[in-house]
């Protein structure tokens, strides 16, 4: 019975995953953008909790391919994707700008998503 029990837990978490993987949906800009602001948040962040730890990247206004509800000024990169916001600093550094990557099922507040991928475009 014992094993039964620790069965259906790990099977519901097994199907919980699938379910959330299932519901990602692949949202990038449908082209490349200008980077306007970088802010970089405390991990010990007091004031905006949802931001502990993250890089927030402004633009003008982000042009997204599918219908979502991610923020049209603002994305996150958490700060353990350290490549990420080592790109992100190069880009704005030298001018270029970037393609925006995202999973809309993973917002913060305001809508914000985090960036799962970015790319870089020469100008």
């Amino acid at each position: 019975m014992k094993h039964i029990k620790y069965f259906l837990i790990v099977l519901a978490s097994v199907y919980s995953l699938f379910i959330n993987l299932a519901n990602a949906a692949n949202i990038y800009t449908t082209s490349s953008h200008s980077i306007g602001d970088i802010t970089f948040h405390s991990v010990k962040e007091t004031v905006h909790p949802s931001a502990t730890g993250v890089v927030q990247v402004l633009f003008s206004n982000i042009a997204w391919n599918d219908n979502t509800s991610c923020n049209k000024r603002a994305v996150y990169i958490r700060d353990e994707d350290s490549h990420l916001v080592s790109a992100i600093l190069t880009a704005y550094t030298a001018g270029m700008q970037v393609r925006i990557y995202v999973d809309d099922t993973l917002q913060a507040n305001d809508h914000i998503c985090y960036v799962r991928a970015l790319k870089l475009v020469k100008s």
